[in-house]
């Protein structure tokens, strides 16, 4: 024996290098791969925000136990019919350290459901705290958010996600309108109608106007020509449009980019020297659609 207290053998065996074992790994006093320790008395809250389409929502998680054991756990609320204001869920887990985390909300297009994912305290409604924010933003069927992986975003920060919105054909002589749903918010991208001008004499000059939640008009987009009797002409609204100066056929008017409507805003069309027999018809807009929280 050495003075180390250690055979000869294994000193001279430490001074030579191992080239079959370069790594090394720690068995003892090892720190969790994870930040967020949950106990029995903790849930899982999910927060849920599809204010214009139905969603199952899939969770999936893995724990660390406190024997060192890794274990999955998968949640699922399916079909959660669309409401105009955020719903919160409960779920209690496992104890142990929290590995991962992912939320999918197979069937829903990424920008159409906006999730949060907390971990708060198992106290009901005494307990009127944020709990620790694990996971928040706009999954989809196949692009899942992830904890620790994925930054949590507010509901401003989702790109949205476009949808075609189509209105009834109003009565002869009537012009049309739509305001934008409650827990949604709305990008203006495109505006196509038809419009049957009457027998009656006199120019129809269309205008496409957005009024705030107070009815206060805070944009007009003007034709710049004007419709004759008995025709038959589409009127195009877009963004990054050019606006029409000779009557044709097929119309244009220009939009402003990015224009972004809250709930309870109006789109709505005007049109001057509207007929009695007048119609419109074909009305489809195009928006994207994010929810507005």
């Amino acid at each position: 024996m050495t003075p180390t207290g250690l055979p000869a053998r294994s000193i001279a065996n430490m001074d030579q290098p191992d080239y079959n074992r370069e790594v090394y790994f720690r068995r003892h006093m090892v720190q969790p791969p994870g930040m967020v320790y949950v106990t029995v008395d903790d849930v899982f809250v999910l927060k849920v925000f599809n204010p214009t389409v139905a969603a199952t929502v899939n969770i999936s998680l893995r724990y660390l136990d406190p024997d060192g054991n890794v274990l999955p756990q998968f949640q699922q609320f399916t079909n959660v019919p669309a409401q105009s204001t955020p719903r919160t869920f409960n779920f209690r887990g496992s104890e142990g350290y929290v590995l991962s985390a992912t939320i999918s909300t197979p069937g829903a297009s990424g920008g159409a459901v906006y999730v949060q994912l907390e971990v708060g305290r198992g106290v009901g409604s005494q307990d009127i705290t944020e709990g620790h924010l694990l996971i928040g933003g706009y999954p989809g069927s196949f692009a899942a958010l992830g904890y620790p992986q994925t930054q949590p975003q507010p509901p401003s920060a989702g790109i949205g996600i476009t949808r075609s919105v189509t209105i009834s054909t109003p009565a002869a002589g009537a012009n049309w309108s739509i305001t934008v749903p409650a827990g949604a918010s709305w990008t203006l991208t495109s505006v196509r109608a038809t419009l049957a001008t009457s027998a009656a004499v006199g120019n129809r000059i269309p205008d496409l106007q957005i009024k705030d939640g107070s009815g206060n008009i805070v944009m007009d987009a003007l034709a710049g020509v004007a419709q004759t009797a008995t025709l038959t002409d589409t009127w195009s609204w877009s963004s990054g449009g050019v606006t029409s100066t000779v009557i044709g056929a097929s119309n244009s008017v220009a939009l402003p980019w990015a224009f972004r409507l809250n709930p309870g805003w109006v789109i709505q069309q005007v049109t001057t020297g509207l007929q009695a027999g007048d119609q419109w018809s074909s009305i489809a807009l195009s928006v994207i659609e994010s929810v507005a929280a």
